[in-house]
């Protein structure tokens, strides 16, 4: 029998990798500064004088691959600059997600009984959007704010990473009592194991392909989440607003991709690349860990599934 592949899972982790090592050395070979601006002028093309100006279109020229918006700032040095915000600001929310919400659904799933004002705020956060709550209180504290771009980050971390804990812990609460009516639970307290052994023996060993598949979906519920605040001119690390005649222009301050995509949304007509190229960025993350959520969940079913008889 040939093997097959999780090609779900492969896919997703090259893509992870891929993310990673943009976002990590991002900065570092970024070809152009963030303060840099492409120069007006003629070049020598093909024997003719022509004259560049901003905004340049994709793969038009070496020097800007993926174009420039349009003040001349080159769209691939900024995406790459801001790529770590988008990346590792998803990674740590959905990270405290996870432990927060596993401790506190995991004590409460070794519970008798889970206290009933518990149960309502499970449900009431089930149906309180998040976005709207994120956006009311960062809405006043985020445009031209006093504040520094690590304290922006830190506070928005911080309220989504709380407005989440509630689902993340109903989670692992039911998986708990779901592994606590197995038979081997019971088998085990017949001969005698107490909670303590019950707990790390039994049920956490259960419950790790679970937490992996609930830290993987919530990387890409917080994904989410950032660029439909992005499209609401509320960016990862705060937004500058400048005033161009009689429009009003939100700048992402520290060129996280949802941002970006957010600030070049009235590019949707001309000059589309400005906007289609972080949006592109921002989809392909979202789009490998939807692969990894995947994979990881085909894995379990392939290593649980049971062989067929021969």
């Amino acid at each position: 029998m040939s093997k097959k592949y999780n090609l779900s899972f492969i896919a997703g982790i090259v893509g992870f990798l891929f993310l990673f090592l943009i976002s990590v050395c991002g900065p570092w070979v970024a070809s152009h500064f963030l303060t840099e601006k492409m120069e007006v002028g003629s070049i020598l093309v093909d024997g003719e004088y022509m004259l560049r100006t901003p905004p340049l279109s994709p793969f038009e020229y070496k020097d800007f691959l993926l174009g420039t918006d349009r003040w001349g700032y080159d769209i691939l040095s900024k995406m790459l600059n801001g790529a770590r915000y988008t990346f590792f600001v998803s990674l740590t929310i959905a990270g405290l997600r996870t432990v927060l919400g596993g401790l506190a659904g995991l004590y409460l799933g070794m519970r008798s009984s889970v206290p009933a004002w518990w149960l309502a705020i499970e449900d009431a956060a089930s149906y309180l959007p998040a976005f709207l709550v994120v956006y009311f209180i960062l809405l006043p504290l985020s445009m031209n704010s006093p504040l520094t771009i690590g304290y922006l980050v830190i506070l928005l971390i911080l309220l989504v990473t709380g407005l989440g804990i509630p689902a993340a812990a109903s989670s692992i609460r039911k998986k708990t009592n779901e592994i606590k009516k197995m038979d081997f639970i019971e088998a085990s307290k017949s001969l005698g194991a107490g909670k303590s052994r019950i707990l790390f023996k039994h049920i956490i060993p259960q419950l790790r392909d679970p937490i992996v598949v609930l830290f993987l979906t919530e990387v890409v519920a917080v994904l989410t989440l950032l660029g439909i605040l992005g499209l609401f001119n509320i960016f990862v690390g705060g937004t500058e607003v400048q005033y161009d005649d009689d429009n009003i222009i939100f700048l992402s301050i520290t060129n996280d991709w949802a941002g970006l995509t957010g600030q070049a949304r009235s590019n949707l007509q001309y000059n589309r690349w400005i906007l289609f190229m972080p949006l592109v960025g921002l989809l392909l993350m979202i789009g490998s860990f939807s692969l990894l959520v995947r994979g990881w969940k085909q894995r379990i079913e392939n290593l649980y599934k049971k062989p067929p008889w021969i």
